[in-house]
């Protein structure tokens, strides 16, 4: 009969202890994953990270170049302008110089 218990008592020792090992096992190999997992998730947050950078350099890039687009239309405009403002006072001053030629026949048309 103790032969028996000492027995039943090993038997379910060993089995605690197999179950034991095998919740070490598992807790080992889940440990390793959460890691897997964790580098894994480090790795797609540095490359979020590279392609946030890289889409901020494009729209800086375009912002750079628009702006860059607009100050030579500013300067295009600002050109036409001088030159239209030019060629109005050219204008002024021919008719000023006709204008002149004109008041001197008058004057010398007028003397004789």
């Amino acid at each position: 009969m103790k032969a028996t218990i000492n027995r039943s008592v090993n038997e379910e020792l060993e089995v605690m202890l197999s179950n034991t090992l095998l919740k070490e096992q598992v807790s080992d190999q889940l440990k390793e994953e959460d890691l897997k997992m964790r580098e894994e998730h480090q790795i797609l947050e540095r490359e979020k990270m590279e392609v946030l950078r890289k889409q901020q350099m494009q729209m800086q890039q375009q912002q750079a170049d628009v702006l860059k687009v607009i100050q030579q239309q500013q300067q295009q405009s600002q050109q036409q302008l001088l030159n239209s403002q030019m060629m109005m006072m050219e204008q002024q001053q021919q008719q000023s110089k006709a204008l002149m030629l004109l008041l001197e026949k008058i004057i010398h048309t007028t003397d004789k």
